[in-house]
């Protein structure tokens, strides 16, 4: 059974819907109601792929696992790790409604209110479990069969695991090949991990998500690129050729010709005055009238446009990403900026001139522009 494959997002999709149909069922009163063990295989579902937390993690998860968080509309989800005993804390949406009090709704639409309604289908439990297990949320009774097995006990991998497939039985869950899917916890952990990475496209944040201590642990084992990363890295600059990039205001009113920039923007543009880290910027401000400062994103921004006196700063900032590689893992490489190097080569550099490419790539390995002279990261 694979451990870390990570769900497709058609796979994942199908889960997902399945568990919103039982979450209806759970809260809506229906008169026929999952048993305890697909109520509690719900949950854990959900808190798997909602936190990328393992199996372990989360059967113990302690009755005091929601804390207070700083900001008031936030708490922390605090969970325990058995490999190297040590704690992670998460911090979640609280939902609250306009007089600053918990919101309760009839499906729970966050992590804090899935948590707190297992806290309250399993407090019935709690007298007669163990001492040392009544701070466990995930509590259940034994069937009577024999002295060693009645009772109130923790929920177990065996039991989850049953849980998980009488679920997926039940739904009819089937994989992209259409064969019946084998739900395991294991792979909720890289399923989120990979949902994150498509949503971020920051290794570093799903690294620091998943508690890792080495961006390598997150990039190798956890993080599948996602097809559409290659489709996002995908080209959308506008190569200008060097006889727009004259003072001249014929100029100018031809590359605004087709409306999509305003003249007085061009002029900018073309003075110098939108210039970024690698080339210049159709439009650098935002909503809220800041300026832009995401060079990396320039690569998936349709504001990106590249003019034949700014391949020496282009070529600079590719050399320095190159001279940056030994330094950053092969894996994270890969997903993050090889896409970048291979755009420039093939896409960019071929809709100038040979010469004035050549050129810039030599200027920029003997006299970097000053922007890229230090280290990238």
């Amino acid at each position: 059974m694979p451990s870390r494959e990570a769900y497709s997002v058609a796979e994942h999709k199908r889960i997902l819907a399945a568990l919103h149909n039982d979450l209806q069922v759970i809260h809506g009163n229906q008169e026929h109601a999952l048993s305890y063990d697909q109520v509690i295989a719900v949950h854990i579902l959900i808190l798997g792929f909602a936190t990328g937390r393992n199996l372990q993690s989360l059967l113990d998860l302690h009755r005091d696992s929601l804390q207070k968080h700083p900001i008031e509309d936030r708490e922390l989800l605090v969970t325990y790790k058995r490999r190297g005993w040590s704690s992670q804390a998460t911090s979640i949406v609280a939902a609250e409604n306009e007089s600053g009090k918990r919101m309760l709704t009839a499906i729970p639409a966050n992590i804090g209110e899935h948590f707190r309604y297992l806290c309250a289908i399993t407090s019935p439990l709690i007298e007669e479990a163990k001492v040392e297990d009544r701070n466990f949320v995930l509590l259940v009774r034994m069937q009577v069969r024999s002295k060693l097995n009645s009772g109130v006990v923790r929920f177990d991998g065996t039991r989850v695991a049953r849980a998980l497939r009488d679920f997926s039985k039940r739904h009819a869950l089937v994989n992209d090949a259409g064969n019946p899917i084998t739900l395991n916890m294991s792979r909720a952990r890289p399923t989120f991990a990979t949902e994150l990475y498509r949503r971020c496209r920051d290794i570093r944040k799903v690294k620091q998500a998943l508690g890792h201590t080495k961006v390598t642990t997150t990039a190798r084992h956890y993080v599948d690129a996602p097809p559409e990363a290659e489709r996002d890295h995908a080209l959308v600059a506008d190569a200008l050729v060097g006889v727009f990039t004259s003072q001249e205001i014929e100029g100018k009113v031809l590359v605004a010709a087709d409306g999509k920039i305003p003249l007085q923007d061009v002029k900018d543009l073309l003075s110098g005055g939108y210039n970024t880290g690698i080339a210049r910027c159709k439009n650098p401000f935002r909503e809220n009238e800041s300026v832009c400062k995401k060079f990396f994103a320039c690569f998936k921004c349709p504001s990106m446009c590249v003019f034949e006196d700014d391949l020496w700063r282009l070529f600079s900032f590719y050399y320095r990403l190159i001279a940056e590689r030994s330094k950053i893992n092969a894996a994270h490489w890969l997903k993050t900026y090889s896409p970048i190097i291979r755009r420039i080569d093939a896409d960019i550099a071929p809709l100038f001139s040979a010469n004035k490419v050549e050129e810039a790539r030599a200027r920029a390995r003997s006299t970097p522009h000053p922007t890229w002279k230090g280290p990238l990261l």
